[in-house]
């Protein structure tokens, strides 16, 4: 009785710990619990609390990422420049643009529709809603600027001058 207690008890330790992390391997949306009598109510209940719906950081479900930018990849020559990135966002926002009220995108695109783009604290901004975009624009100008203002969001930037890539050293 006592061999098949410990037999049942080692092959039970076996399972948990060699199939215990491919259990959750699928991500779940946060909404997949909701019972479907109240999810009609689900935006009603988070208004003003859509970031509840964000990812957050594995070790911190306070800190939200509701806004993931791919490489801003800016091009430039002596009368023309143009721009492009891809965002996943989970919420209604905007989100920056590279340029500044001097030097203003144009062109722009979502996802190869012509998109509005409007200032807000001093920078240009385009309305994305949930999903995977592509945002594309253009600048013109009479020799290629000094400086062009890039997004803080824009974490890793390609820049191409004259079909160039700059790089930067430490």
């Amino acid at each position: 009785m006592i061999k098949y207690f410990f037999r049942v008890i080692s092959f039970s330790l076996f399972f948990v710990i060699f199939t215990a992390p491919f259990i959750n391997a699928a991500p779940v949306s946060k909404t997949d619990n909701i019972p479907f009598q109240l999810k009609p109510w689900q935006a009603w209940v988070l208004h003003g609390q859509e970031k509840m719906l964000c990812p957050t950081n594995y070790n911190d479900s306070t800190s939200y990422h509701c806004v993931w930018p791919s490489r801003l990849k800016l091009f430039a020559d002596d009368k023309k420049g143009h721009f492009e990135q891809e965002w996943q966002v989970f919420i209604n926002c905007w989100v920056p643009l590279p340029g500044q009220a001097s030097i203003w995108p144009e062109e722009v695109t979502l996802n190869n529709r012509p998109s509005a783009v409007i200032m807000q604290g001093g920078t240009p901004h385009i309305h994305l809603s949930p999903g995977n975009h592509r945002v594309k624009g253009s600048f013109k100008w009479n020799k290629i600027p000094e400086l062009i203002q890039v997004p803080s969001e824009a974490g890793l930037v390609t820049l191409i001058i004259n079909g160039n890539g700059i790089k930067y050293r430490n």
